[in-house]
C-alpha cells in the first residue's frame, strides 16, 4: 500500500483501517497515560484545584494532541477533499 496515497475504496479494507488506525491508537493511549500519571502525582502531592485543573488540562491535550497529529500526516479531512 502506497503511504502517502492510500485508497479506501479498492482492496482490503480491514488491512488499509489497521495502518490507518494504529500510530492515531498509539499516541492517544501514550496521552492517556501520560494524563493518568500527572493526575496521581497532582492527587497526591497538590490541592484540589490543582487536580481540577490537571484534569481540564488532559482533555484539552488529548484534543489537541488528535488534531495536531491530524493535520501533520494529512488525515482524515486532507483525504476526505480528495475524494
Amino acid at each position: 500500500m502506497n503511504k502517502s496515497n492510500a485508497d479506501f475504496t479498492q482492496g482490503s479494507i480491514l488491512k488499509k483501517l489497521v495502518w490507518f488506525m494504529v500510530p492515531i491508537l498509539g499516541a492517544l493511549i501514550l496521552q492517556a497515560a501520560y494524563g493518568a500519571v500527572d493526575l496521581l502525582v497532582v492527587g497526591r502531592f497538590g490541592s484540589t484545584s490543582g487536580l481540577s485543573a490537571v484534569s481540564t488540562a488532559v482533555g484539552i491535550l488529548l484534543n489537541v494532541g488528535f488534531y495536531w497529529y491530524l493535520n501533520r500526516r494529512n488525515g482524515v479531512a486532507r483525504q476526505a477533499e480528495k475524494l
